[in-house]
């Protein structure tokens, strides 16, 4: 991987660079999925792994709930920053949007509480290099307290105080432990992530049946369900570093690991069941009257031009792709950065007015039993328990093996790993920036970054600059030297990004391909539109690619805003085809679930062994 230093929020927000530490990701060049039961393989990644049993007392646990206590206040700080800047803003953002009777809320009183979570059941796996993964179920019920102001135009409603109390956290999270960094000795590090989102609940407090009725609760947890998956919901994760001397835990780093593997997916052919065509099963007069709306609804979308076919949904992690059902014999890969990761699997009708319905899902299925449906037709469930489409599909998994290149080998890979953007000044008001990638006819973009605060935008420092300003007022200094003196620029703005760009490629074309980068800017057009508008390039020739060592270092972009100096790591791979190892047996409750059904509880899973 390549070096890391600072907490990323989402876009919007700024990041901070940790006091005093040039903070490293803390993640080995290898990715984080790579251990198997019983298989041995070529890649260093995937090995034969030795498993600790679970310990489940909690007298056998009290030293790892004492480490995360020790841990906690300072993901704490990290919590709190999401919660009062994404998951509140968020949560007034979605509900006057989305309930025509909730006017404005508010947000009069806010407590995060101080309990930690409670680590339930732990199984341990030894990695490469020293490291170790640690699986651990555990169950996080804070004492955050929320109270809120919801004003209603319904006049019998009016304006409701209520609070938000009770919040329960329960799932399964992965935890990889390094004991020390490469470039960083005498510090170590913990990287923490959930394969699957875990179950969140909470109570309400005060009118909560009015509440209820509104529908504020589903917008709640909708927000709260996606601001987690953004942040530590694979490929997402959270990496605090630790000083082993001094024991200090430095802020968390917000990154995404390099891959793994590969899942190339082909759908070979779709179909809907005789009838489907999105109309609801069954009979009623509600379901009678959504049949006659689905029906002018395609008609109105076809006199548009719009396709209104229906299509398939394919997501693994953030990855999603979306091929119509009528298509045959179209590919897609999805990058694997931990082999417990699930596809998800489910048929979508196309609406025009409103949004698309799901109509169907199969699965999730782990990476281990996708051999078992190749070349057979896999059938998706609606809400019912009915059938109502099939796809056949095929799947091939590729092995990534770092710093090897095998022209025997069909297919490669490049990652480009993108730490983060420098350029001399201020950035432009509003700008967002990424690095875009491209190969052939293949581009793919990074995450946009955060902007690095500066240690004069910190709230303690301009808490002292308004006491210094202060001072000289009362000193009588006058207004314009004031203004001066407390005059501070950034001299370089730095941006964020902590993630990776992969794209795959025919080996054979290996010493005739160049690799074009670009630095993205996204902002709104004149009629208020989000566009991406590419503000600088340049190419990296593949074959002066050292194999062994790859290409690291600042990397220069002449753009219309000025230099930007981009810090990445550019290495290439083979793909070797293989088979998903063995990671841990299934977890009974990954079952097929029907259209508009959750999936099964963390806590049905919770309770099977590993």
């Amino acid at each position: 991987m390549f070096a890391c230093c600072v907490v990323q929020p989402e876009q919007d927000d700024f990041a901070v660079e940790p006091d005093g530490l040039n903070a490293q990701i803390g993640m080995n060049s290898n990715g984080i999925g790579g251990e198997t039961e019983h298989v041995t393989v070529t890649n260093s990644v995937l090995f034969s792994a030795n498993f600790v049993e679970e310990t489940k007392s909690r007298e056998e646990l009290a030293w790892v709930n004492h480490a995360v206590r020790h841990l906690w206040p300072e993901l704490d700080k990290t919590i709190w920053h999401i919660v009062e800047h994404k998951i509140l803003p968020g949560i007034k953002e979605r509900a006057t949007t989305k309930v025509q009777q909730i006017e404005d809320i508010k947000f009069s009183k806010f407590s995060l509480g101080h309990c930690p979570p409670v680590i339930e059941k732990v199984r341990v796996t030894q990695l490469p290099y020293g490291d170790t993964k640690v699986r651990v179920w555990f169950e996080y019920k804070s004492d955050m307290f929320v109270e809120m102001e919801i004003k209603s135009n319904i006049a019998a409603i009016g304006t409701v105080h209520c609070g938000i109390k009770d919040l329960k956290v329960k799932g399964n999270a992965v935890g990889i432990l390094s004991p020390y960094v490469d470039s960083m000795p005498g510090t170590g590090s913990v990287s923490v992530f959930c394969v699957e989102l875990p179950d969140i609940d909470f109570q309400f407090s005060g009118s909560a049946s009015i509440i209820n009725k509104l529908g504020v609760k589903g917008i709640i947890l909708n927000v709260m369900s996606s601001v987690l998956e953004k942040k530590i919901v694979l490929p997402n994760m959270v990496t605090l570093n630790i000083g082993l001397t001094d024991f200090k835990v430095y802020p968390p780093v917000f990154e995404q690991p390099e891959p793994v593997a590969m899942l190339r997916v082909t759908l070979q052919k779709g179909s809907l069941r005789s009838g489907t065509n999105t109309q609801k099963s069954g009979f009623s007069i509600s379901r009678s009257v959504d049949n006659v709306f689905e029906y002018f609804d395609t008609k109105l979308g076809k006199m548009m031009g719009k396709d209104m076919s229906e299509y398939f949904r394919f997501r693994l992690g953030e990855d999603v792709w979306e091929p119509k059902v009528n298509s045959t014999g179209l590919t897609y890969d999805f990058e694997i950065v931990d082999i417990e990761q699930l596809l998800h699997m489910s048929v979508w009708d196309t609406d025009f007015i409103n949004q698309d319905d799901e109509i169907g899902t199969a699965g999730p299925y782990t990476l281990q039993e996708l051999p078992a449906l190749v070349n057979k037709p896999v059938g998706f469930l609606d809400a019912e328990g009915l059938e109502s489409a099939q796809a056949v599909l095929s799947f091939q998994y590729f092995e990534v093996a770092r710093d090897q290149l095998d022209l025997a080998v069909e297919t490669s890979m490049v990652i480009i790993g993108v730490r983060e953007l420098r350029k001399p000044g201020p950035l432009p008001a509003g700008c967002k920036l990424a690095l875009r990638g491209k190969l052939g006819k293949t581009e793919k973009t990074s995450h946009f970054g955060a902007v690095i605060k500066d240690q004069f935008q910190l709230p303690a420092v301009k808490a002292a600059m308004a006491q210094v300003r202060q001072n000289l007022t009362n000193a009588q200094v006058d207004q314009a030297t004031i203004d001066k003196v407390l005059s501070l620029e950034v001299e370089v703005a730095r941006v964020s990004i902590n993630g990776s760009v992969c794209i795959d490629f025919p080996s054979a074309q290996l010493k005739t391909l160049d690799l074009e980068l670009y630095i993205i800017d996204r902002s709104k057009d004149n009629k208020g539109k989000m566009v991406d508008k590419v503000l600088g390039q340049t190419n990296v020739t593949l074959a002066d690619i050292d194999v062994a060592t790859g290409k690291s270092g600042p990397v220069i972009f002449d753009t219309e805003i000025g230099q930007i100096e981009a810090e990445v790591d550019i290495s290439l791979c083979a793909l070797i085809p293989t088979i998903a190892p063995v990671s841990t047996p299934r977890i009974p409750g990954h079952v097929a679930r029907k259209a508009g059904q959750s999936p099964p509880s963390q806590e049905d899973r919770a309770s099977c062994p590993a």
